[in-house]
């Protein structure tokens, strides 16, 4: 079937609409005054159509939003051309890419320099390009950010200056300075390449993926060379590929020391992509048995608040919320852990924020042997999220047996079982993992007492068993029965 006239002549899906969508009030504002200017601009239908357009912002989902409509507001009283609109549209849209590329080149006062670095030396004027090179190390001095991207601005000031000596080389002694211009290069490629070895180990190690790392090696010879100590950037990307390499946990704790001191010289994206080395390598650890990584983890989070690694947005994830003060509990710091349930109850980025709040309270309330407390915030506040409800079951579940209060143990345990068996939400993984909870749970109740071979049998079979939710905490209540 052919599509409509009014469909064929919309513009909700043209290349110009979707760009302009991405667009915020502010930034329309600016464009506007960049299409005003005679210097970028000197078509008044081009401006009048996108003045047009932005009445319709920010959905762009308006009727009269048509290329007709448009053409009568623009040549009221012509007849209709369509190539007419057409080419505004494309002369528009290349204006607003200019617009974009002029926004990008305003914030970086490097690349400005640069620009005029390579000015003066087609125009053979030295005085200027001195002037403009030291006004370009002024700016690199005050940079916070000391990531690759520094390193490489660093290596084309030293190559525009190594250009400017062979200029003046029969007036200057000494000649280029094609050292400095090697060692700012080899500085910039170490980063660069550590960072993508790191990416690339870490993809591998979480994926079935295989790269070929034939340098890795060298790279490693390169990165723990003297001439770098003194580099953080450097010195970072090489623990962390200590760590995805020989898994040292001396490796791991000067990753924190520099962390730690050194954070603010990369962007917030790569200083997230540093901490999630770190965080996660505790964490594959802790899956493997070693629990005592539980204390590193738990100091990572007071380091990611701090830092505000753990925040998107200004918020923080529930899940992140919830690891947070479920390692805490475990390291039975529940005085920390009742100041940050309290202090960042306001900043969880979730759909129920109370739900997320009550439950992780409750859960402090159910370690601190708080039973009956507990049980009233669980029980006061509708839950939405279903891996919440299956938390606040559990915990139920877990605190009816605490207090001994059998009947109430059994037929939350049989709801829970059929709960979980009915529920087509969840993976089978999380499934197996609930439904072992509960058959490892009966077979405890049903324990004689001072049945020690029984005791000894079960602890065996949840060792070989790899999917069991609440694992420790069965393994808690086997030893409390010794």
């Amino acid at each position: 079937m052919p599509e409509s006239n009014s469909k064929k002549s919309s513009l909700r899906d043209s290349k110009l609409i979707l760009l302009l969508q991405s667009f915020d009030n502010k930034q329309l504002k600016r464009l506007e005054k960049f299409l005003l200017s005679p210097y970028f601009n000197d078509n008044e239908h081009v401006l009048a159509l996108f003045q047009y357009i932005v009445r319709f912002a920010p959905e762009y989902d308006d009727e009269r939003l048509s290329k007709k409509n448009i053409f009568c507001s623009l040549f009221a009283g012509k007849p209709y051309k369509d190539i007419k609109i057409r080419q505004l549209m494309t002369e528009l849209f290349k204006l607003v890419e200019k617009f974009i590329a002029h926004s990008s080149l305003e914030q970086s006062e490097i690349q400005k320099h640069l620009l005029l670095l390579d000015f003066y030396l087609d125009m053979n004027l030295p005085k200027y390009f001195q002037a403009s090179l030291r006004s370009a190390q002024k700016v690199q001095l005050k940079r916070v950010t000391k990531n690759a991207p520094f390193h490489y601005d660093e290596f084309l000031l030293a190559d525009r200056y190594s250009t400017y000596l062979s200029f003046e080389q029969q007036k200057l002694k000494g000649g280029r300075n094609l050292q400095q211009v090697i060692d700012k290069f080899q500085t910039y490629y170490l980063i660069q390449m550590a960072q993508y070895v790191c990416g690339a180990i870490n993809r591998s190690l979480s994926h079935n993926v295989t790269f070929n790392l034939r340098l890795i090696d060298e790279l490693l010879t390169q990165l723990a060379k003297e001439q770098y100590k003194d580099i953080p950037s450097i010195q970072v990307y090489y623990q962390i590929l200590l760590l995805l390499t020989v898994s040292e946990k001396a490796s791991l704790d000067k990753l924190i020391e520099l962390f730690e001191t050194y954070s603010s010289i990369f962007q917030p994206d790569e200083r997230r992509f540093v901490y999630r080395y770190m965080l996660n390598y505790c964490i594959s650890k802790m899956n493997n048995g070693e629990d005592h990584y539980y204390t590193k983890v738990f100091e990572l989070y007071q380091i990611g608040l701090q830092k505000e690694v753990l925040f998107r947005e200004g918020k923080i994830p529930s899940s992140t919320y919830k690891n947070i003060v479920t390692t805490g509990l475990r390291l039975e710091k529940f005085d920390v852990i009742e100041q940050f349930i309290g202090n960042y109850k306001n900043d969880i980025s979730a759909d129920y924020p109370k739900d997320v709040y009550h439950y992780n309270l409750a859960h402090l309330f159910f370690y601190e042997a708080k039973y009956d407390d507990a049980i009233e915030l669980l029980n006061t506040i509708e839950y939405n999220d279903i891996f919440y409800k299956i938390d606040v079951r559990k915990l139920l579940i877990k605190i009816y047996y605490e207090r001994g209060d059998y009947l109430l143990l059994d037929s939350s345990m049989n709801a829970f079982r059929v709960f979980i068996h009915r529920n087509t939400v969840i993976s089978p993984h999380h499934k197996a993992t609930n439904q072992n909870f509960i058959n490892f749970l009966y077979k405890i109740i049903r324990i004689a007492p001072d049945d020690l071979d029984k005791i000894k049998e079960i602890k065996e079979e949840i060792d070989e068993t790899q999917n069991i939710a609440e694992r420790k905490w069965l393994v808690e209540k086997l030893d409390a029965l010794l």
